[in-house]
């Protein structure tokens, strides 16, 4: 397993040697979280975190730097859905805080899951505490759920006809002036810092 974490780390790193300086960086830690030990869960994520970070740098003018933090043996998932999205995001807190490495955002991954909770959410972002949780089952969607959760953990609000779209089942890249104004002087500030 570590084989492959290593691998995805090299390959989303080969993307940082093309870093342009004069941009805003942002790092974002991504935790992988498990029900069971499987090998092959890093390789389906290496593509949709590239095209991630492409569409940020070509859309917002940011280098985001996606970077593989390990894997978190899953234990709150599924088996008990939370209805409660509090509940979720500080079970989430709790289960990994000995792991992660703040004031970086995290993006956790569930890779073995079509939905987070039992309202059939796809995503969820949590930005006071600076964190957001993908379902990795969406594999047509899911660098379009990162991107959104990455918007709100930097603040952004949902708006109708962008990427920060409330609901969507289909690829939505369209970005206002506003949101990329905001987004790249939220991360040349830092000010997304909790």
């Amino acid at each position: 397993m570590r084989a492959q974490a290593n691998l995805m780390s090299k390959v989303l790193r080969f993307w940082g040697l093309f870093r342009v300086e004069d941009i805003p960086y942002l790092r974002v830690h991504v935790v992988v979280v498990n029900d069971w030990k499987d090998d092959n869960l890093f390789i389906p994520l290496i593509l949709p975190l590239a095209e991630s970070r492409v569409w940020w740098r070509r859309e917002m003018g940011i280098e985001v730097d996606f970077q593989l933090q390990g894997e978190v043996i899953e234990d709150l998932q599924q088996d008990q859905a939370i209805n409660d999205p509090e509940q979720f995001g500080a079970a989430l807190r709790n289960a990994t805080k000995w792991q992660v490495r703040n004031p970086v955002p995290i993006i956790f991954i569930f890779p073995k899951h079509a939905h987070l909770t039992n309202k059939r959410w796809y995503g969820a972002a949590w930005e006071w505490w600076g964190f957001g949780a993908v379902a990795g089952q969406t594999k047509t969607l899911i660098n379009e759920i990162i991107d959104h959760e990455l918007g709100h953990i930097l603040g952004l609000d949902h708006e109708g006809g962008t990427f920060m779209q409330e609901e969507f089942d289909h690829q939505i890249k369209t970005v206002t002036p506003e949101q990329r104004a905001k987004l790249r002087n939220t991360v040349a500030n830092e000010t997304w810092v909790r």
